[in-house]
């Protein structure tokens, strides 16, 4: 009886002192204190699940993390991390971490959207290899900024969709405070306005149409034409000769023709003494189609027979004003 009721209080007092567990410490602050280094799965008996040797967290959460020791399997050696019996992240063996995704190929490999309430920066490129779209400045919170080099392997649409026809599809005004540097074709579906000299190197090409501004203040169409033709007259002998010249509407007072070039013909002589003057401009000549046309008077101001010579060529230069 003595016995029995010694040990009692002996267990009584090992119970009482025991609400915290100290390995390694005689001061335990939780109900298991461990100064060390705690071994899970001293075995390697974990194949690749997460209720297979691993640290479980609850009894109904079905949260844990493992480390697969197969010999194959998912992420073998790795850590992986599990919620609702689902493998949601792993850190592989080259310390690549991927979240939905178990075979990371970068530092951080994410299979699926990534949401930021805040800036994201980048010490170097950002590669985007799939299709990108920016609805307006405001996509992450705030304005976004990229501090280094972007590039874009596909696709791109700010304010719309991307298009397959081009690589950058915007929708609303686009300002470059530089230089821009087309290799290929400039296409302008609306209007165009330079408020500065622009420079061309090159061919400027207006699908035979382009607007000039004068000195007065009044907006000009200007165009070229030509036309061949066999002449040849005596001294002082006048021809008039029909040619036709870019399509304009209204009076013919805002019409401007101009003598560019004379390209003589085959057997031309004396082709420097023939004048030639402009007039009777037709809007829409009936007996040419209905086109607008232009006479050219060639007067011979020589004492001699000039020859313009067989298929001459003249060529013209219209202004209208638009």
């Amino acid at each position: 009886m003595k016995l029995f009721l010694t040990s009692s209080l002996v267990l009584l007092a090992f119970v009482a002192l025991a609400q915290n567990v100290g390995i390694g410490t005689s001061n335990p602050t939780r109900l298991l204190s461990v100064n060390g280094t705690v071994l899970v799965d001293a075995g390697n008996m974990n194949t690749g699940a997460g209720d297979s040797a691993s640290l479980r967290f609850g009894t109904n959460g079905m949260a844990a993390i493992s480390s697969n020791k197969g010999v194959a399997g998912v992420n073998t050696n790795g850590l992986d991390f599990w919620t609702n019996n689902n493998r949601r992240m792993i850190i592989n063996t080259s310390g690549f971490v991927g979240i939905n995704n178990t075979e990371p190929s970068y530092r951080l490999d994410v299979g699926g959207a990534i949401h930021a309430t805040s800036s994201i920066y980048t010490d170097a490129s950002a590669i985007i290899s799939g299709g990108a779209s920016i609805a307006g400045i405001t996509t992450i919170g705030g304005n976004t900024y990229l501090n280094s080099s972007a590039f874009v392997a596909d696709y791109m649409g700010i304010g719309t969709n991307f298009s397959s026809t081009y690589r950058l599809n915007v929708n609303g005004n686009a300002l470059i405070g530089t230089n821009l540097g087309v290799n290929g074709t400039i296409r302008v579906d609306g209007a165009a306005n330079l408020n500065s000299t622009l420079t061309v190197d090159g061919k400027l090409t207006s699908e035979g149409r382009a607007i000039m501004l004068s000195n007065t203040g009044t907006t000009l169409r200007s165009g070229f034409s030509s036309g061949a033709f066999t002449v040849s007259l005596n001294a002082g002998q006048v021809a008039d000769v029909a040619f036709i010249v870019p399509t304009f509407a209204g009076n013919n007072n805002n019409v401007r023709v101009m003598v560019a070039q004379l390209v003589p013909g085959t057997g031309a002589s004396n082709w420097g003494a023939v004048v030639f003057t402009p007039h009777s401009i037709d809007p829409s000549d009936a007996g040419y189609s209905n086109q607008s046309t232009v006479r050219i008077r060639m007067q011979n101001a020589s004492s001699a027979l000039a020859n313009l010579g067989t298929n001459a060529v003249l060529h013209l230069f219209t202004v209208v004003t638009h």
